[in-house]
């Protein structure tokens, strides 16, 4: 958590070494461009790795108010910084000079959902469990969808669907132009991390204890994991990490494990290493 109520970005240069060298270490799509960072983690694949690489001295080029506190990260793209804030406003704000573009007022507080940044749209959801889908034109409102509970999870972009999860249990996907409903997947406790892709499937933990892998095309659950031991409770909250065929999850009581699954065989479970 931000709790200075202010934005501080800063441009960093790499030199075409760095830059290839960082970028060799994951697949192309589970890279971010080095000029963009679309959504929490970067990338759908939620790898959290960038083509760029930062200097060896960092320079704070410019600073924005926002006003409030920031919980969560900032997307890039186009030239354009989209913050979210504690007081419901999503910022556009210009890279290069740190000036305000356009504000889109939720109207509801925004705690720890990031925004993600698709060719028209900016999505993002508030702690009233409303999604939103902004205009990167103009900042104006395209459509909004109500969950039945707060947003924590933040918004993964799937080619034309959307994915969001809500503390009302569900994961789910909606149309990304229109935001009617394509499917819902339901756990049994909130779903507070944020999904992540791989090969047509949607991989995502929740306060239930459950790494699932949920197929994008129809929202039909492949497999589900219970990712806490036989003799330890808790939640999963955390985003998992998918590394070729292996998944690392975090639960809230500390202790580390890795998932390893077979992709390619619809219906296998996962098993703990």
């Amino acid at each position: 958590m931000v709790r200075n109520p202010a934005l501080f970005v800063a441009l960093l240069l790499a030199s075409a070494a760095a830059s290839a060298q960082r970028g060799a270490s994951a697949p192309a799509a589970a890279v971010a461009p080095a000029d963009e960072w679309r959504q929490f983690r970067g990338t759908p694949s939620g790898t959290g790795n960038s083509a760029s690489a930062p200097p060896a001295t960092l320079k704070v080029l410019w600073m924005y108010q926002l006003g409030d506190i920031i919980e969560s990260s900032v997307a890039i793209a186009g030239g354009v910084v989209y913050v979210g804030g504690g007081n419901g406003d999503l910022d556009a704000l210009d890279l290069a000079s740190g000036k305000l573009k356009w504000k889109y007022t939720t109207g509801n507080l925004i705690g720890e959902s990031s925004p993600a940044v698709g060719p028209d749209m900016v999505y993002i959801g508030d702690l009233a469990g409303i999604f939103h889908a902004v205009r990167i034109a103009d900042g104006s409102k395209a459509w909004t969808f109500k969950t039945m509970s707060e947003i924590k999870s933040s918004p993964v972009i799937a080619g034309d669907i959307v994915l969001i999860g809500s503390y009302d249990t569900h994961l789910y996907a909606l149309d990304a132009r229109t935001g009617a409903l394509r499917w819902k997947v339901a756990t049994n406790g909130m779903v507070h991390a944020t999904p992540v892709i791989q090969n047509g499937l949607a991989f995502i933990t929740g306060c239930d204890s459950k790494l699932r892998a949920v197929r994008i095309s129809d929202g039909k659950e492949i497999w589900k994991f219970d990712c806490m031991k036989p003799t330890m409770r808790g939640t999963s909250p955390t985003t998992p990490l998918v590394v070729g065929h292996r998944i690392v999850n975090t639960p809230d009581c500390d202790w580390m494990h890795v998932v390893a699954f077979d992709r390619d065989t619809p219906g296998a479970e996962g098993k703990m290493l």
